[in-house]
């Protein structure tokens, strides 16, 4: 019985220096917020759809220079994942669609940190990176074959 106790107490001791030492879990903004910002610098309206796989955020439109955020807390496995759907017209017949990850806890809690600002442009979608102090093409649109031939 005593030995029983040793192995528990010892199991115990293993797990609270794991836990406190933040290799199970990182305390340190746990449960703070992120924010995430989508800005519209293409010459015309995108049409937007943001989800989870917990949260669907709708469908929004949003004009030249406008733009659209939530916040969220990143959950405990640190999975959590939103990506987008956008839709804009290069031209008048010309639609340009598009899904992206616009945040993925695991990458993103390091290079965007607490708050991830994407801007939409027509080369592209462009993150700011606060480790590296700037802006960079992530994605690219994927044009029409009637464009790209």
């Amino acid at each position: 019985m005593d030995t029983l106790k040793h192995n528990t107490g010892g199991l115990m001791l293993v797990l609270t220096v794991l836990f406190f030492s933040g290799q199970v879990l990182q305390v340190s903004g746990l449960f703070d917020k992120v924010k995430v910002i989508i800005a519209n610098e293409l010459e015309r309206p995108l049409t937007l759809h943001c989800k989870s796989k917990d949260d669907d955020l709708g469908r929004h439109v949003l004009q030249h220079w406008k733009e659209y955020s939530w916040a969220f807390r990143v959950n405990f496995w640190q999975t959590t994942l939103f990506w987008c759907n956008f839709q804009w017209h290069l031209q008048r017949n010309i639609l340009v669609e598009g899904s992206f990850k616009i945040y993925e806890a695991r990458k993103d809690q390091e290079r965007c940190q607490k708050s991830c600002i994407w801007i939409l442009r027509q080369e592209g979608l462009y993150l700011k990176d606060t480790n590296r102090h700037g802006w960079f093409k992530i994605y690219r649109w994927p044009l029409p074959e009637s464009i790209t031939t």
